[in-house]
């Protein structure tokens, strides 16, 4: 199978190529280029999604047979910093990528990355697939527009395509989310402020995302997922499990809730579980025992100091 990744440079991205690259042919875009390119990358280009002559030119010239569509950035106080960079390239960048899809005959399989951030403070918990999305962030109002494209495509040019949403994914080479924040922060020994505290959040670990995403391919599954961790955690005990992996404590902050910010994330897997034969592997200690295992090594690279 010939695939192409948009974002293939980036945090899920790179875990999904090394999934994949035994069994099929991978090649990435993205805006970031890696240098050098690794082995199991067939090509790599360099694209902004949010240019769609560019965009078109690529998928049309390399005719994959399923495009995962991954382009984009997670970062839901940026977005309500730059809500129109946020639209550009999460509304039009799929927009784009569509638009190419459905000019090649057959159309390739669209598998588009969402998130757990179309619905906001979900009326139903656990929620399903179905909940009515309610975002309270430009990232998720852009995310949910992405959806809706996608659907839209399916339904009157006939483009294949599946949704998969995730809750918060975090891992080995993960630079953002709350996770990575608090690991930076008991790397400085400087104290960790937490608005509010008692949100519930069901982490998701890159290795479970990237397997979903390679079986919903494999299985040319159509529809929309839910995927998300085996287990719930509040932001406090987020900072305990990290605290008992480190082996020592920083003080804690804790301050009002932030506007917009979402008290209870928990998603239904039971459709992923049934449909693609998907099952999450790693609870939140486990990630991130592997997690912290792999920070270490790579603050040991840039700087003598390091969490001892």
């Amino acid at each position: 199978m010939r695939i192409l990744i948009t974002g293939g440079n980036g945090f899920i991205g790179r875990r999904l190529r090394k999934l994949i690259a035994l069994s099929h042919e991978v090649h990435i875009a993205d805006v970031r280029l890696s240098n050098p390119r690794e082995e199991s990358v067939q090509s790599e280009y360099f694209l902004d999604v949010t240019d769609q002559l560019e965009t078109r030119k690529l998928i049309s010239d390399l005719s994959p047979d399923t495009i995962y569509h991954m382009a984009g950035k997670v970062n839901f106080r940026w977005s309500l910093q730059e809500p129109v960079k946020d639209l550009l390239l999460h509304t039009l960048g799929t927009l784009n990528v569509l638009e190419a899809a459905r000019n090649l005959n057959p159309p390739p399989h669209v598998i588009y990355a969402s998130s757990s951030a179309i619905f906001g403070n979900a009326k139903i918990v656990p929620t399903p697939e179905d909940c009515p999305p309610s975002p309270t962030s430009p990232y998720g109002i852009n995310k949910w527009a992405g959806e809706y494209y996608c659907r839209t495509y399916n339904q009157l040019y006939g483009v294949p395509a599946t949704i998969m949403r995730f809750t918060n994914v975090y891992g080995p080479t993960g630079d953002h989310g709350v996770i990575c924040t608090f690991l930076k922060k008991f790397c400085q020994k400087q104290p960790i402020t937490l608005f509010g505290g008692l949100q519930k959040i069901q982490f998701l670990y890159v290795d479970d995302a990237a397997t979903a995403l390679k079986l919903s391919a494999e299985k040319q599954v159509r529809g929309i997922f839910n995927i998300g961790g085996p287990d719930m955690v509040t932001l406090k005990e987020l900072v305990q499990l990290i605290s008992e992996e480190i082996g020592f404590q920083i003080p804690v902050q804790i301050r009002p809730p932030l506007q917009g910010d979402i008290a209870h994330t928990e998603f239904d897997t039971s459709k992923a579980r049934y449909e693609l034969g998907w099952e999450p592997k790693f609870t939140t200690r486990a990630g991130l025992k592997r997690y912290i295992k792999w920070y270490r090594r790579a603050r040991a690279h840039t700087s003598k100091k390091g969490i001892s």
